[in-house]
C-alpha cells in the first residue's frame, strides 16, 4: 500500500494580481498546466477538463456554478484558459451559465506577447434543442475572440459569421467528437480545456479523449443541487493523482488519466 503523503497545506498558492498584473504569490498545480511533451498527440489536442463541485459533488448552487468555487478557483480557471489554445463546452452549460469563453485583458495582451491569438477559440457541442442566441457566448464573439460550433441542429446555421462564428453542421444523430478534435488540431489547436458539462465530459471519456482532470472542491456541502454525476462508462476509468494543493480549506486536485486502465 503506498504511503499516505501530507498536502502542502497553503504553500504554492496562486497569484494574486497587484493593480500592474503581476503576480505576488506562487503558483497551484506548478508553473505551467501544458508541458511540451502534453501536445498534440495520436491525431489530436491534449485535453484537459476543468470542473469545480462542492464536497458532497453538487457542481451548483441556485441553479448556477458561479458562486461555487473562490476567487482562487476562479483565478486558476483564467490561467488554465490562458494556456490553452480552446476551450470547449457542451450547449446545455450556455443555457445554464452566462459566460463567456473569453480570458481577462491583461492574460490576453500577454498571449499576444507570446505570438498567440489574444483569446482562446471558444468551441461548442450543440445537438438538438436549442440555444439562447442572444447569450454572450455568442453576441461577444470578435475576430479576436472567435468561436467554433459543432452541432447536429441546421438552424444554428443562422449563428454563422464570416470570421467570427464558425458553424459547422453534422448529418448524424451526435456530432462525432474524434472528428471534432481533428478539426481543431488541423487549425492548429494543441491544447484544449472541457469546463463541461457532465454530458459532455461524459461522452470525452467515454471516447478515450480526456487526458487530465483539473478538479476543485469547495469546502461545502449543498444537498439538493445538480450533481457532477456521469452516464454510463463502462469499465470506468483510472486516474494518477499529480498534485494536490489547497487553501482556505479549498482542494486543488490534478489526475492524469490513466491510459492503460479501463
Amino acid at each position: 500500500m503506498s504511503e499516505a503523503v501530507p498536502i502542502g497545506w497553503g504553500r504554492r498558492l496562486l497569484p494574486r494580481l497587484d493593480g500592474a498584473g503581476r503576480e505576488a504569490e506562487g503558483l497551484v498545480h506548478g508553473d505551467t498546466l501544458f508541458g511540451p511533451t502534453e501536445q498534440a498527440h495520436h491525431g489530436r489536442p491534449w485535453v484537459a477538463a476543468n470542473f469545480v463541485s462542492s464536497v458532497d459533488g453538487r457542481i451548483a448552487q441556485n441553479g448556477s456554478a458561479a458562486g461555487l468555487g473562490s476567487a482562487t478557483d476562479k483565478a486558476l480557471m483564467r490561467r488554465i484558459r490562458f494556456e490553452a489554445d480552446a476551450v470547449l463546452h457542451g450547449a446545455g452549460t450556455v443555457r445554464a451559465e452566462r459566460f463567456t469563453p473569453a480570458v481577462p485583458p491583461l492574460l490576453s495582451e500577454r498571449r499576444v506577447r507570446e505570438g498567440r491569438p489574444p483569446q482562446p477559440l471558444g468551441v461548442l457541442v450543440a445537438g438538438n434543442g436549442g440555444l439562447p442566441l442572444q447569450h454572450p457566448y455568442f453576441t461577444a464573439a470578435s475576430p479576436r475572440s472567435p468561436r467554433l460550433i459543432w452541432t447536429t441542429d441546421p438552424s444554428l446555421g443562422a449563428l454563422a459569421r464570416p470570421g467570427i462564428i464558425d458553424v459547422r453542421i453534422v448529418d448524424a444523430p451526435r456530432v462525432s467528437l474524434h472528428g471534432l478534435l481533428a478539426d481543431l488540431l488541423a487549425r492548429g489547436v494543441e491544447r484544449v480545456v472541457c469546463e463541461g458539462g457532465p454530458g459532455l465530459f461524459t461522452a470525452m471519456v467515454r471516447d478515450g479523449l480526456i487526458d487530465e482532470v483539473f478538479l476543485t472542491v469547495a469546502p461545502r456541502l449543498l444537498g439538493d443541487a445538480p450533481s457532477l454525476t456521469l452516464g454510463a462508462l463502462p469499465g470506468g476509468c483510472s486516474l494518477r493523482p499529480r498534485s494536490v494543493y489547497q487553501r482556505a480549506g479549498e482542494l486543488f486536485l490534478r489526475y492524469t488519466v490513466d491510459a492503460g486502465a479501463g
